[in-house]
């Protein structure tokens, strides 16, 4: 049974994966909202450190695979294991991430 996700501005149910974005709040927080005009007043207000942009974009994409890119370079060069260390926990931060977004919100949706 697939649940229904509710944008977390206006509370309205959200259709398809188009108008889904998924944007990080606090270390471990997530929250839905609708790709138009909810996002957009809530993204005013968003700022900080703790604050992303939306996770499911292509941009986010990007910096995974250049995250995961910068990490096997780490494990090939002659650095120091508590940076190699501080590069994989920051990878699998970012995909655990990304893929606790689409195993809560998008996998619901229709594409």
């Amino acid at each position: 049974m697939m649940k229904k996700v509710h944008c977390q501005h206006c509370a309205k149910h959200i259709e398809d994966r188009g108008d889904l974005v998924v944007v990080q709040k606090g270390i471990w927080g997530i929250e839905p909202y609708h790709n138009t005009k909810c996002y957009g007043a809530v993204a005013k207000g968003l700022s900080g450190l703790l604050v992303s942009g939306p996770i499911n974009s292509k941009v986010n994409r990007l910096s995974i695979i250049f995250t995961a890119i910068i990490t096997i370079v780490a494990f090939f060069l002659n650095i120091p294991g508590v940076v190699k260390l501080v590069v994989l926990f920051y990878l699998l931060y970012v995909v655990s991430i990304r893929a606790w977004s689409w195993f809560n919100y998008e996998r619901h949706l229709s594409t």
